[in-house]
């Protein structure tokens, strides 16, 4: 194949358009997002809900300024990014819903989708994460060449990012049209592509002349094999220069290769190229025209492409720091690096090519107590492929020895009543005893209650009380203030209160007080830490533990306890 030597371009006039989004960064989102949500699509458009279109725009960066059609866009027929993440998810197998919808009716003209809920495949998903970055990129490159049909590619589909109008689809499905292999086409252009440059302009018109000269048949065959049954009627009948798709382009004039093959490359650019973040285009001003043509004239590849293409992209590097920030460089979005750290801590600062974590206790603390065998510094190891700070690996110590489960539960009810109700037995969560029960969707339930002749108090208490009930309620819960106090006093009952004494240590340096919680905490002791004091406080019933600590520093310091005046 003839070496492509495309003629490098100033485009200093020209309207530089780059993809200010990460779509790996953004279907990784989109993925987190919709794990663990019961999203209804519309009933007649099969969109995204609103609110949740709202959501994920914030969760995907999205300025509203961003909605707004470029200034070269033709129509209103482009997709919006967060649709296009969303059909990307589905066309990989990570989530599903119904794209054919039924006709109601022998009226309907249009298809609904009646309650068409969006599945998750987490599988599927946790095993893409678990690939190389060069195999999860390689997935996404294939899924994406290998999407097209005869009314769907670039001659009749807008750019997600581009601003070029398209070809009218006008008999489509006849012709030459239903027989390009778009997926060979397009693997064949990024081939071609991998002979410039990283970082340099080039010219389109060049690249175009470049396959005039040397392919003109990439994209339609020299005989072209019509479909059974069909008839040819020309190269370029597939083809028309007017939006009422009068005549087509007729195969005898001298630019044609570049009114079909160049209009091609340009809009090729413009798509997968630019999605995927592996170029840069220029756009110029050119007379009116449809299609437009001429219009993207220069294009820059990132390093990025170079390094796609050949499979050698490199792992990412992940640095634990002292202060518990974590910095992740990649070229490459690192989503399973991102996945593991993002239930251990919050995100600082991110970047195209840098993110900044920061390690958090309620969420390690969390992780500890959600599984027994968590263990947060093993994890961080394999994640840096180095040793953790020591100072963090000792406060990591100590918050995976304070964890607690604690459940939060939402949109739920309080049951109390004096007899156990099997009717209501779908809608319990938790039975906490025999009288108090949770349970879910507490409104359904108090009419089923009701309707079975039974007398319902329904109380809705604050995020941050409970709502006292009437006095002469039966209930475990606070009463009303204007309840009288009983006439008796109730019996006084033996109550045993448990007293645990506690050792405070004081400790003359820094060094020493880190070396004596450290070999505290290898004991298995629960200790608090104060820091700027310089303070252990140690449970009494561990002071075997400490005279062991004394006795394995002896060989450093000679220790002696002295009681506090």
């Amino acid at each position: 194949m003839s070496t492509l030597s495309p003629t490098p371009i100033d485009v200093q006039s020209f309207d530089v358009v780059s993809n200010h989004h990460d779509l790996r960064r953004d279907l990784h989102r989109y993925l987190q997002y919709v794990d663990g949500r019961n999203i209804k699509r519309s009933y007649r458009t099969n969109e995204l809900p609103a609110a949740d279109t709202k959501r994920l725009a914030r969760l995907l960066n999205i300025d509203p300024a961003e909605e707004t059609d470029t200034p070269f866009r033709f129509g209103a027929e482009a997709s919006t990014w967060i649709d296009y993440v969303d059909g990307l998810a589905l066309t990989m197998g990570f989530v599903s819903y119904d794209i054919k919808g039924s006709y109601r009716g022998y009226s309907s003209s249009e298809p609904s989708f009646p309650d068409n809920y969006i599945g998750f495949n987490r599988e599927a998903y946790r095993k893409f994460l678990t690939l190389p970055l060069a195999e999860q990129e390689r997935q996404l490159f294939d899924t994406l060449v290998s999407s097209y049909a005869s009314s769907h590619n670039e001659f009749y589909q807008y750019s997600v990012l581009g601003s070029l109008d398209r070809f009218s689809m006008w008999g489509s499905a006849v012709g030459v049209m239903p027989t390009l292999n778009f997926a060979g086409i397009r693997r064949f252009l990024f081939d071609v592509l991998q002979s410039c440059e990283a970082g340099v302009w080039y010219s389109t018109a060049s690249l175009i002349a470049f396959l005039k000269a040397h392919h003109p048949y990439f994209l339609i065959p020299v005989e072209p094999k019509i479909l059974r049954g069909g008839r040819f009627e020309g190269r370029y009948a597939n083809f028309y220069e007017n939006q009422f798709a009068n005549e087509p382009i007729p195969d005898h004039l001298k630019d044609g290769f570049e009114r079909v093959e160049g209009r091609y490359v340009e809009r090729f650019l413009e798509g997968i190229p630019l999605t995927l973040g592996y170029v840069e285009v220029a756009y110029q001003e050119t007379p009116p025209f449809f299609p437009m043509m001429g219009r993207l004239a220069a294009f820059r590849l990132y390093e990025r492409f170079f390094q796609a293409m050949r499979g050698d992209m490199p792992q990412p590097k992940v640095v634990v720091q002292p202060n518990f920030e974590i910095f992740v460089e990649s070229a490459f979005y690192p989503a399973y690096v991102i996945d593991r750290l993002s239930n251990l801590a919050e995100v600082v600062k991110e970047d195209t090519a840098t993110l900044v974590l920061r390690l958090e206790k309620q969420k390690v603390a969390a992780q500890a107590a959600a599984n027994d065998a968590f263990d947060v510094i093993n994890l961080l190891k394999n994640l840096t492929g180095s040793q953790v700070p020591q100072n963090v690996a000792i406060e990591l110590q100590e918050w995976v020895g304070h964890a607690d489960v604690f459940t939060l539960y939402e949109g739920v009810g309080l049951l109390e009543s004096a007899d156990p109700i099997s009717s209501i037995t779908p809608y319990v969560i938790e039975q906490i005893n025999e009288r108090l029960s949770l349970i879910r969707q507490p409104q359904k339930v108090r009419a089923q209650l009701q309707s079975s002749g039974k007398v319902v108090m329904y109380v809705r208490h604050a995020d941050d009380r409970f709502q006292p009930l009437p006095r002469k309620a039966q209930t475990h819960f606070p009463k009303s203030a204007l309840a009288k106090p009983p006439k008796a006093k109730p019996p006084k009952q033996p109550v045993a209160v448990r007293r645990e004494m506690l050792v405070a240590l004081y400790f003359p340096s820094d060094d020493l007080f880190e070396k004596f919680r450290k070999g505290l905490l290898d004991a298995h002791c629960a200790v608090e830490a104060d820091k700027e004091k310089r303070l252990l406080t140690v449970a009494g019933r561990d002071e075997a533990q400490i005279k062991r600590v004394i006795e394995d520093l002896s060989s450093e310091y000679a220790i002696r306890l002295e009681d506090s005046q």
